[in-house]
């Protein structure tokens, strides 16, 4: 969607292009790669990543973070992540509210150290030149 048109997008297109931009997400996550994995974050200081007890301002504090989780994975232990989207709304021109839940199989790569292997998670995404990236991520 163009953050500069007057017409809002059809419901089902933008829960399409939020969907794609979760599945690769979900894809760079499952091969490891974080720097593909933190394209769906807008690379700002106010982007901010929330799961209980914690939150993370920053795009390069969110970066640093998963950085080292990334790290600190074994690459004979996988962890797999896979997403689904409930529910998405516009919050106004440029922005929306996508609600959802996701499963991670196996041993590897952790959301948060002792977590579920699901949760759920609403997050605010902006729309940009580049397409719709995540302003504000929470995660439980």
């Amino acid at each position: 969607m163009d953050s500069n048109s007057n017409q809002s997008p059809a419901p089902s297109s933008l829960h399409e292009a939020i969907m794609d931009v979760l599945r690769r997400s979900a894809d760079a996550w499952n091969v490891g790669d974080c720097a593909a994995f933190m394209t769906c974050y807008e690379d700002s200081a106010s982007t901010t990543y929330m799961v209980p007890g914690r939150v993370v301002v920053g795009y390069a504090a969110i970066r640093d973070m998963y950085a080292k989780r990334f790290a600190d994975a074994k690459p004979e232990r996988k962890r797999t992540l896979s997403v689904v989207l409930d529910d998405v709304r516009p919050l106004g021109r440029g922005y929306a509210l996508a609600r959802g839940c996701f499963r991670l199989n196996g041993d590897g790569i952790s959301i948060e150290p002792n977590e579920e292997p699901a949760g759920v998670f609403s997050l605010v995404l902006r729309d940009r030149e580049a397409g719709w990236l995540i302003v504000a991520d929470h995660t439980f």
